[in-house]
């Protein structure tokens, strides 16, 4: 691990760029300043991947040493896997949009690749290719066909990869393809290199080499040989191991011929690849660049240039600035190689200037999408009216434990309490009770005094031979029913008439007569000339009799006879009221 420079920017843009390799993983913090690029620090790990059983969590593990060797203050990552059983080619598909491309991919994968490749994930781009390459007009078959670059990994270990970098709190923005990687550090630091002339890239590590060709900065032809990576290192191993008899002066020319031997067989492959494409696409390949582990010294990179395989030198300074002691940058400069890949993935994101190629694309879109859908903010506001419900819920249940809590504690005092109110409520009938006694008794002793003045002067109308036997107070009501209106023609009609009630007051005399006919008639003249009677009775008719008896002797003394009689002091109707 080496510190190589400390940014003094907090705001610039930064981005962890990791290479996932069989054997090693690599990984480089890169900050953007402007149109230069930083290497703020570098790590190179055992990879995890040799695990058979590996898990996402071991993985993520191995992300949280490598951010931490880092000492990074991003949580923003890009991946690249390597070439073992992955897929980057341009082939010819139907014109449609990416999406549907991906789909064609999954269902017909045979028709355009000789491997299988069902268990793998996809991304495609479109290459526009330049309007002068182009015919003035296009056969139809060809109209409808264009050129895709495809890019694929093995499903399992790309989903392995981000379930790593979730279980790491780690924001995974990118998963591509180690040949995308170099081609992205070559995009960064010769793109006049790149835009006259087809590059070859080659990378030769302990499992595999792969070989790929660039044009216009993008791969057109990649291919995988497999290799004996053991047998190959060991082979550069006993290459660079010079007996004791040879001189000092033929020592470099005898370790370059013992790996000419060791790259022969590597080199037949590559030429093999380059012609290959030159017949392909009809272009000489004039300039390339070779990396890997086996390849980070610059006598492997001299033998492989005498046996005609372009590979020249790759300049640091036009891909990244360093700021650190001769030492350190002699350590960088050394790893380099190593590390071109994942600085090449890294500066790619950072400049937005990248091979359009990502694995989790298709993921990151559904994402997109899920943030965008409708039925998603509805549930968001939903799940939000929910949480606020279940919260009122929860403090009115609080609320109604403590009231009950309280009613508890408070339940003796509350008895008392209902028995004074059962008390106060039989007091209050009672005394209602008294009240309505008290107001008949009232009633009662008024009504004493009502006939008072006719009492009065009923004792002024006695006479000796006249007796009173019975008087009779009677009061009644009489209700007259309303008459509805009669129309008799369209220009007469008998208007309603309304109901009424009518009050009617008597008072019923019954008395003896031991006289004749005269005493009882001069009885009666006599009532009505009475001033109150006269005043108070109606005008018609003020007293009438009602009935009289035969004579008969009176029990009391035998000796007199009697006539009983009844007479009724009529006093005037009066009209209490209307319906």
């Amino acid at each position: 691990m080496l510190n190589v420079l400390r940014s003094k920017t907090r705001s610039a843009p930064r981005v962890i760029g990791i290479e996932l390799g069989g054997l090693t993983s690599r990984a480089v913090h890169l900050e953007r300043s402007g149109d230069q690029l930083k290497v703020l620090k570098f790590s190179v790990r055992e990879s995890p991947l040799k695990d058979p059983n590996l898990t996402p969590a071991l993985l993520a593990e191995h992300f949280q040493k490598l951010t931490k060797d880092l000492q990074a203050n991003t949580r923003a990552i890009v991946v690249c896997l390597g070439m073992e059983e992955a897929i980057l080619q341009r082939v010819q598909m139907p014109r449609t949009t990416t999406d549907e491309l991906r789909q064609i991919l999954k269902l017909s994968s045979t028709k355009y690749f000789p491997q299988d490749i069902t268990n793998h994930i996809f991304d495609v781009a479109i290459i526009q290719r330049p309007t002068a390459n182009r015919a003035a007009v296009e056969p139809p078959r060809v109209r409808t066909q264009a050129e895709v670059l495809v890019a694929g990994a093995r499903r399992d270990l790309v989903e392995l990869v981000q379930k790593a970098a979730k279980l790491a709190r780690l924001s995974l923005k990118q998963v591509s393809l180690t040949m995308i990687g170099l081609a992205d550090a070559l995009r960064v630091a010769t793109p006049e290199l790149l835009a006259q002339k087809p590059v070859v890239v080659g990378k030769l590590g302990f499992t595999y080499a792969s070989v790929t060709v660039l044009l216009e900065g993008l791969p057109v032809f990649t291919r995988v040989l497999d290799i004996d990576g053991e047998q190959l290192s060991k082979g550069l191993s006993e290459a660079y191991k010079v007996p004791r008899h040879i001189p000092d002066d033929y020592q470099i020319d005898y370790i370059r011929s013992r790996l000419k031997l060791v790259f022969s067989r590597l080199v037949q492959d590559f030429k093999s690849a380059m012609d290959f494409f030159e017949s392909e696409y009809e272009q000489k390949v004039a300039a390339g660049f070779m990396f890997g582990e086996l390849v980070v010294s610059k006598l492997a990179l001299e033998t492989l240039q005498d046996l005609d395989v372009p590979c020249a030198q790759f300049d640091t300074q036009k891909l990244c600035t360093l700021d650190a002691t001769p030492e350190e940058t002699t350590w960088f400069s050394q790893e380099l190689p190593q590390l071109v890949a994942a600085i090449g993935s890294a500066a790619g994101w950072l400049r937005d200037d990248r091979v359009p190629l990502n694995l989790i694309a298709e993921d990151l879109e559904e994402r997109v999408r899920r943030r965008r859908d409708p039925v998603r903010h509805v549930a968001i506001a939903a799940s939000f009216i929910i949480a606020a419900l279940l919260f009122w819920a929860i403090q009115l249940r609080v609320r109604i434990w403590g009231v009950e809590r309280q009613l508890k504690d408070d339940s003796a005092e509350r008895g008392e309490w209902e028995r004074l109110r059962r008390e106060i409520s039989l007091a209050k009938g009672r005394f209602a009770e008294a009240n309505q006694t008290f107001a008949a008794l009232q009633t009662h002793y008024t009504n004493r005094f009502v006939f008072a003045s006719a009492l009065n002067s009923l004792q002024f109308a006695a006479t000796e031979q006249v007796q009173l036997t019975k008087l009779t107070l009677q009061h009644s009501i009489v209700n007259v029913e309303s008459k509805k209106a009669i129309v008799l023609d369209k220009t007469k009609t008998i208007p309603r008439k309304p109901g009424f009630s009518t009050e009617r007051v008597s008072i019923l005399i019954q008395a003896k007569n031991f006289g004749g006919p005269e005493e009882r008639e001069k009885f009666i003249e006599k009532i009505a000339s009475l001033p109150y009677f006269k005043q108070y009775l109606r005008k018609d008719e003020p007293i009438v009799l009602r009935n009289h008896l035969a004579r008969q002797v009176d029990p009391l003394d035998p000796g007199k006879t009697f006539n009983l009689f009844t007479i009724e002091c009529m006093y005037p109707d009066r009209v209490v009221g209307y319906d």
